[in-house]
């Protein structure tokens, strides 16, 4: 068997402002940014805008993919990041870049160390 290591975080986020779920470039462009920090190598990204004015989000990095699923008529939105970097990221550093990025009122947090070493 290989040795593997991975990290998966998983958000449920809560804000109270709808307007920050509807799609907008500048959010795409933070996450990059933040994706790049963590050590991680984006390959593409893609999205769909749904009538209700939610997305879903995804980026595919060399060592796995970020995705956001928002929906404002909920005031929601869910995230899902999965890397298997060497670089060790904090789980308080990704719900900090997630809560500050969206606003977030209320956010619940589920971290899962992934692989064999």
């Amino acid at each position: 068997m290989f040795k593997f290591r991975g990290q998966h975080f998983i958000f449920d986020v809560y804000v109270d402002n709808k307007d920050i779920l509807y799609f907008n470039h500048k959010i795409l462009e933070q996450i990059k940014i933040q994706l790049e920090k963590w050590h991680t190598t984006i390959i593409d990204s893609c999205n769909y805008i749904f009538d209700t004015g939610g997305y879903s989000l995804n980026i595919l990095i060399s060592e796995s993919h970020f995705s956001i699923h928002t929906y404002p008529e909920k005031k929601a939105l869910f995230v899902d990041f999965f890397t298997c970097t060497s670089y060790e990221i904090k789980v308080e550093e990704v719900e900090q870049f997630i809560k500050e990025l969206f606003k977030a009122k209320e956010i619940k947090t589920y971290y899962l160390r992934r692989g064999n070493e």
